[in-house]
């Protein structure tokens, strides 16, 4: 007797998530809970210890925690949801150029900003009161810096406020909407260029690559080298200097990396990397 042919089975069609079956108005709220949940965390966070970078792991951790709450009950895990993934090399590296290249240049448009409006005293005071100065507290910050802070932060206004934006008005309007967002919820009017400007750094990442960890890559590179800095620098008794004439050498060296950095990342999705 002829054996019959018995066709494989269909696989299960692949559930649908928040961003298939939520309203904007739904996934708009949601944002919104998360930048709540967030700020409560923060607000706990240091009336327990008086510290800030505690505050910032103390908002991630309820952020995060809501975030994959959200993601698990829509039928789908956090990393497809918010489009976290394992990178390859040329893509971290890629991601950590873009960085660098861009830590001058940002600190050049963040000077700008203060000379329009300057930072306060009350800012430099709790500045200086917050720079940590013992191996724990420095573990902290660089926890809060390096780590949760980029991750909450990226999931937020890329994986989450970027991609809803781009959903109704196209990827330069949500990279430019995400990234106001982000320079503005900072609180810090006197660094509003600099913070816009790595807002739409992350945004170019996010858009050329899809990838939220390279975005949590770079910014956490950014946030590391800076705290290493205000680690360097110590007290500070006035505001953080303005771009002068003598750093353009510096500014140039910096595009020279920045330039082909983002080409490569550009270059990553036709490459398939």
């Amino acid at each position: 007797m002829p054996e019959t042919f018995t066709p494989p089975p269909i696989p299960p069609a692949a559930p649908a998530g928040m961003w298939e079956r939520w309203s904007s108005l739904r996934l708009a709220l949601f944002a919104t809970a998360l930048l709540l949940v967030n700020f409560v965390g923060q607000a706990f966070g240091y009336l327990a210890s008086r510290d800030m970078f505690v505050s910032v792991v103390a908002g991630a951790f309820f952020q995060l925690a809501l975030a994959h709450r959200a993601a698990v009950s829509s039928g789908i895990g956090s990393a497809e949801a918010y489009s976290i993934d394992r990178p390859s090399r040329r893509g971290l590296l890629l991601a950590g150029a873009a960085a660098l290249g861009a830590l001058i240049p940002a600190a050049a448009l963040a000077g700008l900003s203060s000379l329009i409006t300057s930072p306060p005293a009350a800012w430099l005071e709790l500045y200086n009161e917050h720079i940590p100065d013992t191996p724990l507290k420095i573990a902290i910050a660089l926890v809060a810096v390096g780590l949760v802070g980029p991750i909450a932060e990226e999931l937020l206004y890329r994986g989450v406020v970027h991609r809803l934006c781009r959903r109704h008005w196209g990827a330069l309007p949500a990279a430019v909407i995400s990234s106001l967002l982000f320079a503005l919820l900072h609180g810090e009017p006197w660094f509003l260029f600099g913070l816009f400007a790595l807002g739409m750094l992350y945004a170019f990442v996010y858009e050329t690559t899809g990838s939220l960890t390279l975005c949590v890559a770079a910014h956490s590179l950014h946030n590391v080298i800076s705290m290493v800095m205000m680690l360097r620098e110590g007290a500070l008794a006035a505001p953080p200097e303005a771009f002068v004439a003598s750093d353009l050498p510096w500014l140039v060296g910096s595009l020279v990396v920045l330039v082909p950095a983002l080409r490569g990342l550009r270059a990553l999705r036709r490459r398939g990397d």
